[in-house]
């Protein structure tokens, strides 16, 4: 960290506050909760706040950086001070975080999460004498706030009846900024840089504008905004981010919307831990719809594909151990009709269903089993008219055959079954299921040259010719 100045520990729970005063670009505000591990690091001096420090160096894109929770520009302070948490006796404002600038501004905010909401400026909220050349921050037994000036001058800062829903201005100015004005008609301006600004429907629309950069719109109650021009108010999305209060099965709902409105990525977090993602595709990719759903424990359970062309494939992961398959992938034709199925096994074998929806083959289905090597183990393939041909292979060498295939009539009844020895010598025998010969089976082995060295013939009367 740079220059923290002031430190605050929630003394409901432990959690810890560190303003951490910039150098150039930014003021920041870091959080860790009491039961995050210690030694995490605030980024100084790769960064300042969320910006590359120096000015205009690459991002160095550390995920172990940890970045604030909250920061603003040199057009909204110049020194942030640290505050306190309020646990007075005011119960509508319990939990908030209340913090200022050397210049006098006073700002409050709460922690859900890990993430900062209602983040609002207060300083046009304030009656009396106002707070200026703020140095420090105090609570006392009550649970009573106080701002402390540099000369000395402390001020009590009270929360009054619907101090927390009147008309704000906030201006984001410089680098990527989080603005929460509350519920009244707030003006929200993001200025320059990455910024997320919380819209409400007290809002007037032409007082909440984007700026440069990557902006995004969130609003977390009441009807999508859709006549709301994002584009023309400087912002590249949206996203609804709900909260459920009314015992649904879910805990959270998140909906993101490109600059026309365009669905583009749902996420429901479920009561039960569970997540499920829905991925709209607005870049022109083979698939229109990716759906995705985790378990507890964020392990991918279900996923779902539907393509540009009417096909969906699914995938079926047994997270839960109750099948003796470990993964279970289907594919159906634009009709809904199965076309492919493939299962992996939890011994590692694998077992994958062909079917010919589209009649472009002289078979309906065609099954393979591979062993845990990926060698073919049997295959068995059911032909348009009616007859089946199955192919077992010898992989573990539990016989002293190679193969065995047979075929079956349209009525189960073997017609041919040829089998390939280990020392490649081959039996072959043919039954006249169609009683088109005056025998009923012949027999022939051949030996590992291919030399026809016997031949047994069961003729219809029952009498045997051994050539």
């Amino acid at each position: 960290m740079r220059n923290p100045w002031r430190v605050a520990f929630d003394p409901r729970n432990g959690d810890i506050y560190i303003a951490d005063v910039g150098q150039e670009q930014r003021e920041e505000l870091n959080f860790r909760a009491a039961n995050e591990a210690a030694g995490a690091n605030f980024g100084w001096r790769r960064m300042e706040g969320s910006l590359p420090y120096p000015p205009g160096s690459p991002n160095p894109n550390d995920p172990s950086l940890i970045l604030p929770i909250y920061e603003y520009g040199r057009t909204v302070g110049a020194t942030i001070i640290g505050g306190e948490v309020y646990i007075g006796a005011a119960a509508d404002f319990v939990g908030q975080y209340v913090f200022g600038d050397f210049n006098g501004s006073i700002f409050s905010l709460r922690i859900a999460n890990g993430v900062a909401i209602d983040a609002v400026e207060k300083t046009g909220q304030l009656a009396g004498s106002l707070p200026h050349a703020i140095v420090d921050f105090a609570a006392d037994t009550a649970g009573n706030l106080y701002a402390i000036g540099l000369i000395g001058t402390i001020w009590r800062l009270d929360f009054g009846s619907g101090a927390e829903d009147v008309s704000d201005i906030l201006d984001g100015g410089l680098g990527n900024d989080i603005l929460v004005g509350g519920a009244g008609a707030d003006r929200l301006l993001g200025g320059h840089g990455d910024d997320t600004i919380y819209w409400d429907p007290a809002d007037d629309l032409s007082n909440v504008l984007g700026g440069p950069g990557s902006d995004l719109l969130v609003f977390t109650n009441g009807a999508t905004p859709t006549t709301f021009d994002l584009s023309a108010h400087g912002f590249e999305a949206a996203e609804g981010r709900f909260t459920d209060t009314e015992g649904n099965p879910w805990s959270t709902r998140t909906e993101r919307y490109d600059e026309l409105w365009r669905s583009d990525f749902v996420t429901i977090i479920n009561d039960d831990g569970a997540r499920a993602e829905l991925d709209f595709d607005l870049a022109g990719a083979i698939w229109s719809t990716n759906f995705n759903q985790y378990d507890a424990q964020s392990r991918l359970d279900i996923n779902v594909t539907e393509f540009d062309d009417g096909a969906t494939a699914s995938n079926d992961f047994d997270q839960d151990t109750a099948f003796d398959w470990a993964s279970n992938w289907n594919r159906y034709a634009p009709d809904d009709l199965l076309d492919i199925s493939v299962t992996i096994y939890d011994n590692g074998s694998t077992a994958s269903n062909d079917h010919d929806q589209a009649n472009e083959f002289s078979w309906d289905t065609n099954w393979v089993r591979y062993d845990v090597t990926g060698a073919v183990d049997m295959n068995v393939t059911v032909f348009d008219d009616g007859s089946t041909a199955i192919m077992d292979h010898d992989q573990s060498n539990a016989s002293d055959q190679i193969t065995d295939w047979r075929l079956l009539d349209a009525l189960g009844r073997l017609d041919l079954n040829v089998v390939t020895y280990d020392d490649n010598s081959i039996a072959a025998i043919d039954y006249d299921q169609a009683d088109s010969f005056d025998w009923a089976s012949i027999w022939r082995h051949y030996t590992n040259n291919g030399v026809n060295d016997m031949t047994v013939i069961t003729y219809d009367d029952g009498s045997v010719v051994i050539l």
